[in-house]
């Protein structure tokens, strides 16, 4: 996944990732896919694993700011996986 932005007019690509506060990145992992496998609720298919980690980290990680939530949410664009 990546999000362009215009800079100096040169297409700079920034990765969900690099968008994701530690403390979110951190919640996507544990809440998002440690959580998931312990109960065996895991996708079998990557893009859908990732997303639904996301969508769950935004969900019930303690803690997180809103923006920390809302970038989560918007990192789990299926869109971006379409083959």
């Amino acid at each position: 996944m990546s999000c362009q932005l215009l800079a100096q007019e040169e297409l700079v690509l920034i990765s969900a990732n690099t968008r994701l506060s530690w403390f979110g990145s951190i919640a996507h992992e544990l809440v998002g896919h440690r959580e998931a496998a312990l109960v065996d609720q895991t996708q079998s298919q990557l893009p859908l694993e990732e997303a639904q980690a996301s969508i769950r980290a935004a969900r019930f990680a303690p803690s997180l700011t809103s923006t920390e939530r809302y970038t989560l949410r918007k990192s789990c664009n299926l869109s971006t996986f379409a083959s």
